[in-house]
């Protein structure tokens, strides 16, 4: 999907639908969690590769590869068993 993308303004054009491409700043505030979190989301997979471009050291993410609440991992550390 990526390689199909391109950059006009930050806003994508992709299989003749607009679709927007945020920070991870932006993210983080349009799913209510830290940036952190969204980085750790991507270099764990929560995020899927194919809707992340990493220019630089920034990551740019397709809105539509934002996981959904029931899609988010448990919040918090995992219990020690």
């Amino acid at each position: 999907m990526v390689a199909n993308l391109y950059n006009a303004g930050r806003r994508i054009y992709h299989g003749g639908m607009e679709n927007k491409v945020v920070t991870t700043k932006e993210a983080a505030e349009l799913i209510g969690v830290h940036q952190d979190t969204v980085r750790r989301w991507v270099r764990n997979g929560v995020i899927s590769s194919e809707y992340v471009m990493k220019v630089g050291k920034t990551y740019l993410i397709h809105t539509d590869g934002l996981p959904s609440e029931e899609k988010r991992p448990a919040r918090g550390r995992p219990k020690k068993s």
